[in-house]
């Protein structure tokens, strides 16, 4: 074998070795959404709004019909949930709020779905159908499930990939401004 083929080797070994690992990496921040969901936490999603930015104006449709945007937002802490019907984590999420049966403490639970999706949620949730993407891109996301916590003013507080009810909660503190009860 000439000095030309073993270096072909080589690189093309170091390329399937640098593919790997990064294929391990990705699937060791997806792996906990495609769990049971109850032994792992929240996970950390670099795109959406950065925390301390504001939310973007939007339109959706909420269960009266009633076209609603941000400033049905403005002037309590809120917790903005995208969910989508054909999402697992997202429908493990929507049963363990209907199992929950207790209304939103604190603050408000906004979900927000694209405008075909039928998720069947609690009535106190606040349920919001996106028609054209506007709040996906105000919140510049396009995942699911995705949360951010907003204050009074709708700036972002915190965001998260929630895996239970009980990560939307502590969410819901950051929020208000309010430390997260002890379990």
């Amino acid at each position: 074998m000439n000095s030309y083929w073993i270096a072909a080797i080589v690189s093309l070994w170091l390329l399937t070795t640098v593919v790997g690992v990064a294929q391990l990496g990705l699937l060791s921040k997806v792996a906990p959404l495609l769990s049971d969901g109850h032994s792992h936490g929240p996970i950390e999603l670099q795109d959406g709004l950065a925390v301390g930015q504001p939310a973007g104006e939007f339109a959706a449709v909420d269960r009266t019909g009633a076209i609603v945007g941000l400033d049905a937002l403005r002037g309590h802490p809120t917790v903005v949930l995208f969910l989508s019907a054909g999402c697992q984590p997202c429908q493990r999420l929507a049963a363990e709020l209907r199992a929950s049966g207790d209304p939103w403490s604190p603050g408000s639970l906004v979900v927000i779905t694209n405008h075909d999706d039928r998720i069947n949620l609690p009535d106190w949730v606040i349920v919001l159908r996106q028609h054209d993407m506007s709040a996906a891109a105000a919140f510049g996301t396009y995942a699911t499930p995705h949360a951010f916590a907003l204050d009074e003013a709708t700036t972002v507080t915190a965001k998260t990939v929630p895996v239970s009810v009980a990560h939307l909660k502590e969410l819901a503190h950051t929020a208000t401004g309010q430390p997260a009860p002890a379990p």
